[in-house]
């Protein structure tokens, strides 16, 4: 199937690779489950993209431990052209799987939940390197920082209760406790007229 962009056919820079075909160093390549799983390591650290075809019969929890980096994409390196895809300029190793992130204001910090392992990560975007690391409240899901960059809120479904992390002291204040389930976050304006 062509892949279409702006009513214009492109062409797959993907190349689909039979299980016992030599794997290349770069290139987008797209291989089988089982293959992948075969060696992840390797594979998932490779230079060039990889794609995996998942059948939809195989549970996804077993690619979820590739799922540990975070693509650092440098749009200044951007062509003028808009058909010239963004490249990722370098990987952010994670010791958990992202479920959700938001920026500070004033970029700053990346904050980063992961829901597994009930933390939130504070990532330099200076360095990219992660300077902090708060333990939250089960199942930490969406994160929403306020527009003056002073507090985020990260909501933790299965605790039923919303983070409080003040951004200038770096300290986790009293949560806001609700009921198991909490989820989306959202600002309202004060002023809405009605």
């Amino acid at each position: 199937m062509p892949l279409v962009k702006n009513g214009k056919i492109l062409g797959d820079a993907f190349v689909h690779l039979a299980d016992d075909a030599e794997i290349p160093g770069d290139g987008a390549i797209l291989i089988s489950s089982t293959r992948f799983l075969a060696d992840p390591e390797t594979l998932s650290r490779r230079a060039g993209k990889t794609g995996v075809i998942w059948p939809n019969n195989r549970d996804v929890d077993d690619l979820v431990p590739y799922l540990d980096r975070l693509a650092v994409i440098d749009l200044a390196d951007r062509k003028a052209k808009d058909d010239i895809p963004n490249k990722v300029s370098r990987w952010i190793d994670l010791p958990c799987v992202a479920y959700a992130s938001a920026p500070t204001p004033d970029g700053k910090w990346l904050l980063v939940a992961c829901m597994a392992t009930h933390q939130l990560l504070v990532i330099d975007m200076a360095t990219l390197t992660i300077a902090k690391t708060f333990d939250l409240p089960q199942s930490p899901s969406e994160i929403l920082v306020t527009p003056d960059g002073a507090i985020a809120f990260i909501s933790c479904v299965s605790a039923g209760k919303i983070a409080v992390l003040d951004l200038r002291a770096w300290q986790l204040k009293e949560p806001i406790v609700l009921t198991a389930g909490v989820d989306g976050l959202a600002w309202v304006p004060a002023n809405l007229s009605r």
